[in-house]
């Protein structure tokens, strides 16, 4: 897939009506993340799963620019498709979203980090204060140290610096070149007034993505859905199960 930006890698899977599948940050082989979509999903839909600008087989992207990756979405949907964003990926789907909403047949996003709409709330907070502070820092950090940074801010107890293959290096620091999702302005407003079917998910494990994901759904008017205990995960049968009922419900 080329925009006039560089090709995409694009995997395609099935036959049907189109979905995208949009990954997030520093993600999992996409075979692997995807797998249990792929196997509920392929015997009725196209799955388009692409890799973003600085992943997997695609070029690398530009520092902050995530106008490109907005279009590059916008590129894939094409005259019309559903679109399903987990985190980072959520974000992008959101503004792609907002920008052509004639062209997006369903909207899913999985715990994308806009932690700005529930600003206010404690927890939420103290989650825009440790990402303001992370990606300031980024320019000054190797990816060793960013990934460590990030994982102790969400819990992780490790001390010592991890040893990235060169695949995941390269992924860590196109996280670290990316844009401050706490500090990204979602349209809500605008999504509020779409009539395409929205839906948002959690994984039922972090205070700040449940009081995120209510606040969401609530302002843009979708549907609401906990998976108990599937975490910070697409790879959760239950997860793709949700998005099978959804999608259905949802489809020509």
């Amino acid at each position: 897939m080329d925009n006039g930006t560089g090709a995409l890698y694009v995997r395609v899977w099935g036959d049907g009506e189109p979905v995208v599948l949009l990954h997030g940050s520093v993600p999992p082989n996409r075979e692997e993340m995807w797998a249990e979509a792929r196997r509920v999903l392929a015997g009725r839909y196209r799955l388009l799963v692409p890799d973003r600008r600085g992943y997997g087989e695609s070029p690398d992207g530009e520092r902050g620019d995530l106008d490109t990756e907005v279009q590059d979405l916008l590129t894939l949907v094409g005259d019309g498709a559903h679109v399903v964003g987990f985190s980072y990926g959520g974000v992008i789907a959101l503004l792609a979203a907002a920008r052509r909403p004639q062209a997006i047949r369903s909207l899913t996003v999985i715990e994308p980090p806009t932690f700005a709409v529930a600003r206010g709330h404690p927890e939420v907070d103290r989650i825009i204060a440790a990402l303001t502070d992370l990606y300031a820092e980024a320019p000054r950090k190797t990816p060793e140290e960013f990934h460590l940074a990030f994982g102790r801010m969400w819990g992780s107890e490790s001390t010592g610096l991890p040893v990235l293959t060169a695949a995941k290096r390269r992924a860590v620091s196109r996280m670290m070149d990316e844009r401050d999702p706490a500090q990204i302005a979602v349209p809500v407003a605008l999504l509020a007034e779409a009539t395409f079917p929205k839906l948002v998910i959690s994984g039922g494990t972090e205070e700040a993505f449940e009081i995120l994901c209510d606040a969401l759904a609530q302002q843009i008017h979708a549907a609401r859905e906990t998976v108990p205990d599937a975490g910070h995960t697409v790879r959760h049968p239950a997860i793709s199960a949700r998005i099978a009922t959804f999608l259905a419900s949802a489809s020509v």
